[in-house]
């Protein structure tokens, strides 16, 4: 590596210019890492109602709980050596605002992915696919608790890594317009490869859900319902497959 080049990564990574860096560079980073997993791990040969069967088939839920949520946080911490409450992490400056629009418009979302499942879904969802065996007589439970692994560790990494650490996190630099279409546009990225009606309401739903985190300062309400929509989806899935 020549000086001039030495000197160029210098520039990059320092002043004002070190946190917007870091953060879109994380985020090709993070969205290579999941595109270029499978989508669904394999679990064929394994145990139907082994424990360490549903497990294996959640590493994506895990994975993404690792991507879009502790590496972000211990960047905002450690590097930027900021607050996560700046995040979106905080019922925010509207919190009466944030439990409205949770109250009104979880179940709307919750109907909204019940009635949503095609066929297609079935390439890429649920993330677990082991869920996939309660449709046929295995466990019920493990649907519980997918449900609960689906709200802690996939959605509410996503939220806070699309509308918190990419949002808050480049609107100082880059204003709060091109802000909100930044994660816009990596959240539909993070949908190609799905059903095209998919990757059109993730476009819809990462400008609907950053507009309310603009408004509130607060991811929570974007959490409860795309966790909801989501949620549903693959409860739907999996009673349309026992039908």
């Amino acid at each position: 590596m020549n000086w001039n080049a030495i000197n160029l990564f210098q520039r990059l990574y320092s002043g004002e210019q070190i946190k917007p860096t870091v953060i879109l560079s994380y985020m090709v980073v993070a969205l290579c890492i999941w595109k270029t997993v499978p989508a669904i791990p394999s679990i064929e040969g394994m145990p139907v109602e082994s424990w360490a069967t549903f497990f294996w088939g959640a590493q994506k839920l895990f994975l993404a709980a690792v991507l879009f949520g502790v590496v972000p946080v211990l960047l905002v911490k450690l590097v930027f050596r900021e607050k996560l409450a700046d995040y979106g992490l905080q019922l925010g400056t509207h919190w009466k605002e944030v439990l409205l629009a949770t109250v009104l418009l979880t179940p709307a979302f919750a109907v909204m992915g019940y009635f949503s499942n095609i066929d297609g879904f079935y390439s890429v969802y649920p993330l677990n696919p082991a869920v996939l065996w309660s449709a046929h007589g295995g466990p019920v439970q493990w649907l519980v608790v997918h449900t609960l692994c689906y709200l802690v560790f996939y959605y509410l990494a996503f939220e806070f890594f699309f509308r918190g650490f990419l949002f808050h996190g480049l609107s100082d630099s880059c204003g709060l317009l091109n802000a909100l279409l930044i994660q816009s546009a990596a959240c539909t990225f993070f949908h190609f490869g799905h059903p095209a009606c998919e990757i059109w309401g993730a476009f819809g739903g990462s400008l609907f859900w950053g507009l309310i985190v603009m408004r509130t300062n607060s991811i929570f309400a974007g959490w409860f319902q795309h966790a909801a929509l989501g949620i549903m989806l693959d409860v739907s899935l999996v009673l349309n497959l026992a039908a």
